[in-house]
Order: C-alpha cells, then structure tokens, then sequence
C-alpha cells in the first residue's frame, strides 16, 4: 500500500541539485517523479538523509530534505521532501534585476536557477 499523502506524476526533466551542507559545486540530477510535497531523483552519487538540498528544475527553485537514498544501476535514487518553493524564478529575477539597478553597488545576495 502506498502511504504518500500526494498524488505522484512521472517524468524525465533534466535538473541541478545544490548540497546545502557544503560549498560543493552543484551537480546534475535528473527528475523522475513528483508532487506537491516531494520528488524521486536520480543523482550521480550518494546523499545522507536529512541533508539539506536545493533542486532547481524548469525555472523553479524547491528547498527540501532528502529523506531516503539507496543505489540503483544507473546511480542513486534520492527522495526529497519539500520545505519550499519559488515557482516564479523568472519573474522574480526581473525584480532582482531592477532592484539591483536601483543600487548598482550593492552585490546580489540570491542566484536563481535559469529559466
């Protein structure tokens, strides 16, 4: 029986995974599935549970946990419960931008993901 509390949809989306433990550079994962509290990745190389992560994917940026981690043939298999989400990453870029104009010296404090 599946406990999930949200309706999984499978998918293929190519994605960017940030170990927000570290200062390590970030590293491709690619998106298998998700929902409104979670997501399934497929990531290069093993991540602790609880760790800390930021997954930026098609324009979005999510804050969550990762809750399980076991090995698959093709890499990990990573279960992150969301904590947060930016789904409007474009928009707020154009904000930061203006905001940043407005005071040209000041240094931006926030990188988004790509659109």
């Amino acid at each position: 029986m599946d406990r999930r509390l949200a309706f999984r949809i499978p998918c293929d989306q190519p994605a960017t995974v940030f170990d927000l433990r570290t200062s390590a550079e970030p590293f491709p994962a690619t998106l298998r599935d998700h929902s409104q509290r979670g997501a399934r990745l497929l990531v290069p190389h093993y991540l602790p549970p609880h760790t800390p992560v930021r997954l930026d994917v098609a324009g979005m940026m999510f804050l969550g946990d990762v809750c399980y981690c076991h090995q698959e043939p093709d890499g990990f298999a990573v279960g992150v419960t969301f904590e947060h989400a930016v789904l409007e990453c474009a928009a707020l870029a154009r904000l930061l931008e203006r905001l940043n104009q407005e005071q040209p010296d000041s240094t931006p404090a926030v990188t988004l993901p790509e659109s």
